[in-house]
């Protein structure tokens, strides 16, 4: 996996993925992480790379030049399908061409299988979800860029496959976003944690994935036992548990007492279905007593 950060400040994403699981996957060569400054790209005799909005108004916009020819610069080294996109692909000659396209979607250059996406965080985007981040875990690289001020000068678009919002609120620039991008799509790579089963049985995956037991090991009684369990939130068949996604069951460590909370005794029961069991009503209780 590789990925590449567009950013006026690329030293916040350098320094947060010299540390922990990121630069441990650096370090064993499972991503690749490039940073690029498009001031560096700026035609301006200073290096400015923003100016006012066209039109009036408060704050200043980042200009196209420096970023969309930092972005073609790191597409050429590219290999995941980037590299054969050229600029003629992103922005027609003739003005008629350039009015036509604006009628089409912003992504319409990039094909609708590719191994890449170029990602721009913004409210308008697609939420981030876990689902999300497994579907771009499976890409080769991935190409984000980091707005700032008032934003991007609206004909960058032409260049983005994807929007991304981390939710409802506006931070101070895109590094935030990137790294946070960066973190969740890193700790699902095959490999990359000590165990692969750490970033399955946990948060927002499905509770079969929560469960970490096949149905098929229960008798019956307990099935219909387990279900009755569920029924109070809105579970009619065991098999819906494969698509219900829930929030990871509390964890506890030693002492087993401490200053009179104690650990649930089923944890230490040595029951591994009866703590399966528990930890699953637990997710259940968690979740919909969050979201409900």
């Amino acid at each position: 996996m590789r990925f590449d950060v567009l950013s006026l400040f690329p030293d916040i994403i350098d320094s947060y993925t010299k540390e922990s699981i990121v630069a441990s996957a650096i370090a064993q060569s499972k991503i690749e992480l490039n940073t690029y400054n498009p001031r560096d790209y700026s035609q301006d005799k200073h290096k400015k790379v923003d100016d006012t909005p066209y039109g009036g108004g408060a704050g200043m916009l980042l200009q196209i030049q420096p970023f969309l020819d930092c972005f073609l610069d790191l597409a050429a080294k590219s290999s995941s399908g980037l590299e054969k996109l050229q600029l003629e692909d992103y922005y027609p000659i003739s003005n008629e061409a350039l009015s036509l396209k604006s009628e089409l979607s912003l992504n319409s250059v990039h094909p609708e299988s590719r191994d890449y996406e170029v990602i721009m965080f913004s409210p308008r985007g697609q939420r981030m979800t876990q689902d999300l981040v497994y579907s771009l875990a499976s890409k080769k690289q991935l190409v984000m860029m980091c707005g700032r001020y008032e934003g991007f000068d609206e004909r960058l678009r032409n260049i983005v496959s994807l929007d991304v919002s981390l939710g409802d609120f506006v931070l101070t620039g895109g590094e935030l976003p990137a790294l946070t991008l960066i973190d969740v799509v890193t700790r699902v790579l095959p490999s990359v944690l000590g165990d692969d089963h750490s970033s399955v049985a946990e948060s927002f995956n499905s509770a079969l994935d929560i469960l970490e037991l096949d149905l098929a090991d229960f008798t019956k009684a307990e099935k219909k036992e387990l279900l009755g369990d569920l029924a109070k939130y809105g579970v009619k068949d065991l098999d819906e548990l494969a698509s219900i996604k829930l929030l990871e069951y509390p964890h506890f460590t030693r002492p087993a007492n401490f200053r009179g909370y104690k650990v649930p005794e089923v944890l230490s029961s040595g029951d591994h279905k009866k703590i399966a069991i528990w930890r699953l009503k637990e997710a259940f209780r968690l979740t919909y007593m969050l979201y409900l």
